[in-house]
């Protein structure tokens, strides 16, 4: 069987995250790196994970690692594209012979665009589980032996060959629990806000969502398919067991879409007395009171909405399909089941006026929210707002083999897009204004303190806070 090095790419230069979000980013596993690890150790191969997000390590330590391997899979998305390429370059020039496989979300987007690099020779796009467990089967790798493979490209006779997309996984419960135990768990943590308890762990108990909004996902992705919550429960009652967790985070684009789901999970929880604090995502016109009380009796503390805009217009322009009523229930139903709630916002859609992002900024401190993050937006290609920016303001095409960019909510020059209404400068305070105008009330922040449960908690609310004040 074959020995393989999957590769979480290093997210650091000089000591420091290549953002602006400087010492409060939280640290997650790479949960697709560990699904696909799971299934090839499933299978016989042997796997070794190595995640630059939470080890201190270098492209050309990485490198070095790789020269015992056979197949090296290197995941990347749009945000830190450089670093990922900037590894795979280093791992060919070090290994020429050893297949480099480029995967992860920027690959779905533009597959033949990131095969033009000499350095990659497959990508993987779609789901990458079987994939990468056909592509390892098949070693040493031709070009007859990858024809057969769904869901790969690469080139033949220096032209790109693209195979045909791999099916989804409809049955997500085949697949084995995430390969955690190749990871550093020890060295991860949630944000201050999804993680009042440490350590606090990620899961991701669905795949897809039904929703079309502009600034997201493709048309396949939106196919929702999700866990059973046996599987799910079995997932907590692991982390607990193997690595003390204490809390959850569910990141799930919707946990709440599939209502019957949620109220077998809760049930379950609380049948087994599983204690266990955790938080999801959700979207404002998904739940319901029933629902919500039973979450919160099953542990659940906080739910995070993604509610984009102040705006109507913008609203319904990025297909939210959502609106200030909508939202103010959902918000309304949530606090009234006495969950915390956060609210993501939006800046930066084509065509939006300041009038409407300080709409955005009064309709955040208007709700009874506990946390607000504000984003500029980021057009990620194969996505209706990266056509849309190419057609109106400054936009910077092709921006991720230019510079890595912030994935939270602390942007830094120069801006990716900036919408013809408002210069670069004055978008950027607008931004920062929300996060002071939100988070500098003494409300606000009398109730975080007091809702810390621990040593690590205080620690993040006090970065939290420097990072507000000084950004």
């Amino acid at each position: 069987m074959a020995k393989i090095l999957l590769i979480n790419p290093p997210q650091i230069k000089d000591g420091k995250y290549i953002d602006g979000y400087q010492g409060v980013r939280p640290k997650l596993p790479p949960l697709g790196l560990a699904y696909i690890g799971g299934l090839l150790e499933k299978k016989g191969h042997q796997v070794k994970i190595i995640c630059g997000m939470a080890e201190e390590i270098t492209a050309t330590s990485i490198a070095e690692i790789s020269k015992s391997f056979d197949l090296i899979g290197i995941t990347s998305i749009t945000f830190n594209y450089i670093l990922s390429l900037s590894v795979t370059k280093e791992v060919k020039r070090l290994n020429p012979n050893i297949p480099v496989v480029l995967g992860g979300p920027h690959v779905n987007a533009i597959p033949e665009d990131v095969l033009s690099e000499n350095c990659v020779d497959i990508v993987v796009f779609g789901e990458g589980e079987y994939t990468m467990l056909e592509i390892a089967d098949s070693l040493p790798l031709d070009n007859k032996k990858l024809l057969p493979i769904k869901g790969i490209a690469y080139k033949i006779n220096g032209q790109a060959h693209i195979n045909p997309e791999r099916e989804l996984i409809n049955d997500l419960d085949s697949l084995p629990f995430p390969a955690r135990h190749l990871l550093p768990m020890k060295n991860y943590a949630s944000s201050g806000v999804r993680g009042t308890v440490h350590p606090t762990y990620s899961i991701m108990s669905s795949r897809g969502c039904p929703s079309k909004c502009s600034f997201c996902i493709s048309e396949k992705r939106r196919i929702l398919r999700v866990h059973s919550a046996e599987y799910v429960v079995a997932e907590i009652k692991e982390l607990i067991s193997k690595y003390n967790a204490r809390g959850i985070s569910f990141w799930d684009d919707g946990f709440t879409f599939k209502k019957k789901r949620v109220f077998e999970i809760c049930e379950r929880i609380q049948k087994e007395n599983i204690k266990i604090i955790w938080d999801c995502e959700s979207k404002v016109d998904t739940v319901n009171s029933e629902m919500l009380n039973a979450m919160k009796k099953a542990g659940c503390f906080s739910i995070s909405y993604g509610i984009e805009s102040g705006s109507e217009r913008i609203l319904k322009q990025i297909g939210k399909k959502i609106t200030h009523e909508k939202i103010i229930r959902g918000v309304k139903l949530a606090k009234q089941s006495g969950l915390e709630v956060r609210g993501y916002f939006m800046f930066g859609f084509p065509g939006e006026t300041e009038k409407e992002m300080k709409e955005t900024i009064l309709l955040s401190k208007k709700l009874p929210l506990d946390f607000a993050t504000y984003s500029l937006l980021i057009p990620l290609p194969g996505t209706e707002d990266y056509q849309n920016c190419k057609k109106s303001g400054h936009f910077n095409d092709y921006y991720w083999k230019k510079q890595v960019l912030s994935e939270i909510s602390f942007p830094l020059k120069p801006l990716v897009y900036v919408p013809e209404n408002i210069s670069e400068d004055r978008l950027l305070e607008l931004h920062r204004e929300a996060n002071r105008e939100f988070y500098l009330r003494p409300k606000i922040f009398v109730k975080r303190f007091f809702s810390v449960k621990d040593l690590h908690g205080i620690k993040e609310l006090i970065k939290g806070f420097k990072t507000v004040v000084s950004n």
